[in-house]
């Protein structure tokens, strides 16, 4: 590839960068939706059952809650938050 070549494609590329860049512009961004509910409602879920089966008390069913929601809440923000990035 000589200099010349390497300089076209550059501005061929360029300049369709901003030709879509600007008739683009005018379209709305397409927003994903955001399915985090899904899993603070199975982290909800599932504390509580394993609180339930473990110790049989509600206390512990709503503090099995409690920790079922921080958990979910740690995944969601660090793991789930860290993989859409890649």
């Amino acid at each position: 590839m000589t200099y010349e070549s390497a300089i076209e494609s550059c501005t061929k590329f360029y300049t369709f960068g901003a030709i879509k860049s600007r008739f683009m512009s005018n379209h709305p961004e397409i927003k994903t939706k955001s399915n985090d509910s899904i899993y603070y409602i199975l982290a909800l879920v599932f504390g509580m059952l394993t609180a339930w089966i473990v110790t049989g008390s509600i206390l512990w069913v709503i503090i099995g809650a409690v920790l079922g929601l921080l958990t979910a809440g740690f995944f969601v923000n660090v793991l789930v938050n860290k993989s859409d990035e890649a």
